[in-house]
């Protein structure tokens, strides 16, 4: 049965007219270790204080994420299950951005969260609930739009591993890792600059619920979603001019 595709091009659309390299505000990564935010643990029994490593060894270098460096902490058995690594006192304009992406490596299944708090203490949660969004021994990679945060960023925690352990006779404490947290803004969209022809050298794929499918290059994306059931994707592209678009695919057969 022949598939059909349909593209939205208002919903979800950050194009734009700044190279992409101009657009992200980098919160961590394990390179440059931006020494401007001090990350800490939230939240732990008795409130005492644990480690983060902010500059460990990439646990395994994949397409996703080939860096050397990243950061990690021990969970454990005891943690309550929305134990998270935090930065606070960042005092970001959330206006001025439009969406986030992060990385987690674990080698276990599990939901992920991460959260925005912002400085009138309002919190915002983006969660991969679906254990099979996330696929446990490699890097998966997540972007969420930030449209309905307008007063400023006060602080970014991320729980890589959101569940309850303490009643799971067979858990065994193990590092969980995140890296790479950007803040973007890609401008306003620009209909007529995303249908000119375009150099396209890079592409990342989707799920609607923020979680990356597949990497490729310029390889026409109706081949590649011809692979996948029916669904939402967003398509994310950057050309030769770096410049970056985000696009709302609907497919069905």
């Amino acid at each position: 049965m022949k598939k059909s595709l349909f593209l939205s091009m208002v919903v979800f659309i950050t194009s734009n007219i700044l190279p992409s390299s101009a657009q992200a505000l980098i919160i961590f990564d394990g390179e440059s270790n931006n020494p401007n935010y001090v990350w800490e643990i939230w939240r732990t029994p008795n409130e005492e204080y644990r480690h983060i490593r902010t500059q460990i060894a990439n646990p395994k270098k994949d397409a996703t994420n080939s860096t050397d460096y990243c950061a990690a902490f021990t969970r454990m058995k005891a943690d309550p299950e929305y134990i998270s690594a935090a930065v606070e006192k960042l005092n970001i304009d959330a206006t001025q951005y439009d969406s986030i992406s992060f990385m987690v490596y674990k080698d276990i299944p599990g939901r992920v969260q991460l959260e925005i708090k912002d400085i009138n203490g309002d919190s915002y949660w983006y969660k991969i609930e679906n254990r099979d969004d996330f696929v446990a021994g490699q890097w998966n990679k997540f972007a969420f739009p930030l449209h309905e945060i307008r007063a400023n960023i006060e602080a970014i925690l991320i729980a890589p591993h959101l569940q309850d352990e303490s009643g799971n006779a067979n858990w065994t404490d193990q590092m969980v890792y995140f890296d790479q947290i950007l803040l973007y803004n890609e401008g306003a969209s620009n209909t007529n600059y995303l249908q000119a022809n375009r150099n396209i050298v890079s592409s990342e794929l989707y799920s609607i619920n923020g979680h990356l499918l597949q990497i490729f290059g310029n390889e026409s994306y109706e081949s590649i979603l011809s692979h996948y059931p029916q669904g939402t994707f967003i398509l994310k592209q950057i050309d030769d001019q770096n410049y970056v678009s985000i696009t709302k695919i609907i497919t069905r057969k």
